[in-house]
């Protein structure tokens, strides 16, 4: 068969297989009622509702739904060089159950701990352009900052748009099942301080305490040291301080205000007062001071 305007498509047969085919490097188009509904273009691209497809399968618009009405249990099944996950929808969510097989795997050994680096990820809320959904995720450029690079991808060139992969659950069992062994370890010294003063009926504060503050340098990296504070990283709205130190050099505020009189530097006299000072009377109560 061939139209009028220089496309041609072959009907026939080879060996044991019927054939309908394009003779040129031509898209094969499927429609009804006039309009073209799917395009097969030259390279093997399919696009339904789409007739100029940039990757392998694609959908225009609405739900691309596999729908088994009648069947339970795994319905979608989808394979790589690597293995294969099987996927199961169920009433409030879903089953995923991939390839873990031993056969599968080599260098197997125990999992480096995950902590630090589960901490270190900074988590947002933000709201998306195109639907104005409301929701919780994170920022790829920030994850770039930040030192994972493993987790992002720009598989459309150096102009597309950044993606995520998701963390592993796995790693945040083993990020979970640190926090138990840490947990355990205080409620142990907790239960030795309580039976080692059981006699008197006090508590030794002090050891408990320090193991809180042992709790925050090893999982969130916070040194509390003679009087300071010190922080392996920080993210702060605001920060209020009666002298801003840079290793060895201090500012005041009135030096800072000259400083950037100087070079024409107008300060944001919009955060509002910086909070007053308080201190706790004898008695337990929040007393306002100077």
């Amino acid at each position: 068969m061939e139209s009028n305007t220089g496309g041609r498509l072959v009907t026939g047969g080879t060996a044991n297989a019927g054939v309908l085919i394009t003779t040129g490097a031509t898209p094969f188009h499927f429609g009804t009622n006039g309009a073209i509904n799917m395009t097969i273009l030259s390279g093997g691209n399919v696009g339904i509702g789409d007739s100029n497809p940039t990757v392998l399968f694609e959908v225009k618009e609405g739900i691309a739904s596999f729908s088994y009405k009648n069947q339970e249990g795994y319905v979608l099944q989808l394979t790589d060089s690597d293995g294969k996950c099987q996927y199961d929808p169920d009433s409030g969510g879903q089953v995923v159950s991939c390839s873990s097989d031993a056969r599968l795997k080599t260098n197997i050994v125990d999992a480096v701990p995950v902590l630090d680096y589960i901490n270190g990820i900074k988590v947002r809320d933000y709201t998306v352009i195109a639907s104005g959904h409301q929701t919780t995720g994170v920022i790829a450029q920030e994850l770039l900052t930040a030192g994972y690079d493993e987790l992002v991808s720009q598989p459309d060139g150096p102009d597309g748009l950044y993606m995520v992969a998701e963390l592993s659950t796995w790693r945040l069992v083993k990020g979970i099942q640190e926090l138990d062994l840490k947990l355990a370890s205080l409620s142990a010294e907790f239960e030795a301080q309580r039976v080692g003063d059981v006699g008197t009926g006090a508590f030794n504060l002090s050891a408990i305490f320090s193991g809180v503050v042992d709790m925050f340098k090893d999982t969130y990296q916070i040194v509390f040291e003679q009087g300071i504070i010190r922080v392996a990283k920080g993210f702060f709205s605001q920060v209020n301080t009666e002298e801003l130190c840079i290793g060895s050099t201090c500012v005041t505020e009135v030096q800072l205000k000259a400083l950037l009189d100087k070079t024409n530097v107008a300060p944001n006299d919009n955060l509002g007062p910086s909070p007053r000072h308080t201190r706790t009377d004898a008695r337990g109560k929040c007393d306002p001071g100077a």
